[in-house]
């Protein structure tokens, strides 16, 4: 937390609320540059970070679909102990729950709470400083 000598002297009745007042912007132009913007900009490379591992993933799904479509096609004519065999895709965003997508419940969820005791699974709170 920033320190604000002004409010200080106003909470020991040193300095007047007009004082205060116009003193404020400066207060809160040095909490976004020294506090706010650095989170924000933390937040950009994180969105960044994110959505290129999602089109990283895309990518992958991509370089095997081919494979994945013959093996598929193997699975579909071919048994085994009489059995047809169930194979997946490397990569399925619908039924992979190893990909964490950050859903609109997780978002509708934090929203309405914002504080760290709802975070969405797996996600640990880390305080960065």
């Amino acid at each position: 937390m920033q320190k604000w000598t002004a409010y200080n002297q106003y909470k020991k009745s040193k300095t007047t609320p007009k004082a205060l007042l116009l003193d404020y912007p400066n207060y809160r132009k040095l909490v976004k540059e020294s506090e706010v913007d650095p989170i924000i900009k933390r937040m950009k490379k994180a969105k960044s970070d994110y959505f290129n591992a999602l089109l990283d993933m895309v990518e992958v799904k991509h370089e095997y679909s081919i494979i994945f479509r013959d093996i598929h096609e193997l699975a579909m004519r071919t048994t085994i102990d009489r059995e047809y065999q169930h194979v997946a895709p490397p990569v399925d965003f619908e039924n992979h729950t190893e990909i964490p997508l950050v859903t609109e419940l997780d978002v509708k969820r934090f929203n309405r709470l914002m504080h760290a005791d709802y975070l969405p699974e797996g996600v640990k709170r880390i305080k960065c400083k």
